[in-house]
């Protein structure tokens, strides 16, 4: 069995188990109350609608701009809320805002077994263990720190920072060249055929694939340089 130096690692749905619901309608009731208290007057639907409507037009603009791998930023979004009040939030308020938004919409958090065990070995044995993530990182830094995953890793890479995604392989090879890792002996490890799998071939690298909740249904067959774990400890 091929062993590696690096290892670059999805989040969400591979080290993480998550799930959250951005339909609920007592998250939008909620959030409009929040907002009144922001000196904003806009009702659950009003700011269910905007939400939509701006991730839309932002994401469209992105791709048209960058290709269709482009990834947006949310913190705009949750900025276009104040639009109607002619006040203008700061980065703090910002964050405050979407921070709120993803605690009132989390119904769990919580680390697969086995993984702080797997990421601890890691580091133990000198390996390079790096985040590569398809995620915002207004929501994902602080849960990363809840989580008390931020000492294991070497580097991160977040695809609201880059303004790409995967599994476009830009996002790939520029974790590569920050971090100077090499292709040969890394590989990515996620729960996402196309996303982690086939990104990470396109881009070079190999794979390997673990099957959770959360995994998106499988369209194709995994690359032949993907190799298929039944838990997180079997990256080893």
């Amino acid at each position: 069995m091929k062993k590696y130096q690096n290892y670059l690692f999805d989040l969400y749905g591979t080290l993480v188990d998550i799930h959250t619901d951005e339909d609920d309608s007592r998250l939008w009731q909620r959030m409009s109350v929040l907002m009144a208290q922001e000196g904003v007057s806009l009702s659950a639907r009003q700011l269910q609608e905007r939400y939509r409507s701006e991730v839309f037009r932002l994401e469209k603009k992105a791709k048209m701009s960058r290709g269709v791998g482009a990834e947006i930023d949310i913190g705009p979004v949750f900025e276009s809320f104040y639009a109607d009040s002619g006040r203008v939030p700061d980065q703090k308020h910002i964050a405050f805002l979407a921070q709120s938004f993803r605690m009132l919409s989390l119904h769990k958090l919580r680390l697969f077994p086995g993984t702080a065990e797997m990421l601890t070995r890691l580091r133990q044995q000198g390996r390079g263990v790096y985040l590569l993530s398809n995620a915002q990182a207004l929501f994902t830094l602080p849960e990363l720190e809840a989580l008390n995953l931020l000492q294991y890793f070497d580097g991160i890479v977040i695809s609201s920072n880059e303004g790409v995604k995967k599994p476009d392989s830009r996002i790939y090879l520029l974790a590569l060249e920050r971090f100077a890792l090499d292709p040969a002996c890394t590989v990515m490890v996620g729960n996402d055929d196309r996303a982690d799998c086939w990104g990470a071939h396109d881009a070079g690298l190999d794979s390997m694939y673990i099957y959770t909740e959360q995994s998106p249904q499988r369209t194709q067959p995994l690359p032949g340089n993907c190799r298929v774990l039944e838990d997180i400890s079997q990256v080893f």
